[in-house]
């Protein structure tokens, strides 16, 4: 029985390992700590209008497999449009900014993408854009 339990813990803690992070604050208090999952629910995130007087709203992504790969991070709206764009392994986006794109619309989606850096293996890669989370104006 304890070997059972020992080689489950080893299994679950490598497969957490493996995965990607992701890490959302907003005026540095952390919102989302989490394995990277599309789950619609479970990655929507409420800001209070009030907390968009001043400060900021910070999104890393970590994965292990960012060495040659250029990863971009965008915000969508509900038609699918970008609203903004950012290169780099995180993003921050000053109050000022979130509050202007929430006069225009009730949602906005994060995702992120990666690209290798080599342009001849950029032309053989299919890329998938990946949901981080839905910010919602509360």
């Amino acid at each position: 029985m304890k070997t059972f339990l020992l080689v489950l813990s080893v299994s679950i803690a490598s497969a957490a390992f493996s995965q990607d992070s992701l890490i959302i604050k907003h005026n540095n208090l952390i919102l989302l700590r989490s394995v990277v999952s599309e789950d619609t629910l479970k990655n929507k995130i409420k800001i209070d209008e009030d907390g968009l007087a001043d400060g900021n709203i910070f999104i890393q992504y970590k994965t292990k497999e960012e060495g040659n790969w250029e990863r971009t991070f965008y915000l969508i709206d509900d038609k699918d449009r970008i609203l903004l764009q950012k290169k780099g392994t995180s993003i921050s986006l000053d109050n000022v900014t979130l509050k202007q794109l929430f006069k225009k619309l009730d949602e906005i989606k994060v995702y992120t993408m990666a690209l290798p850096t080599d342009p001849k293996l950029k032309a053989s890669v299919r890329v998938r854009r990946i949901l981080l989370c839905t910010l919602k104006l509360k």
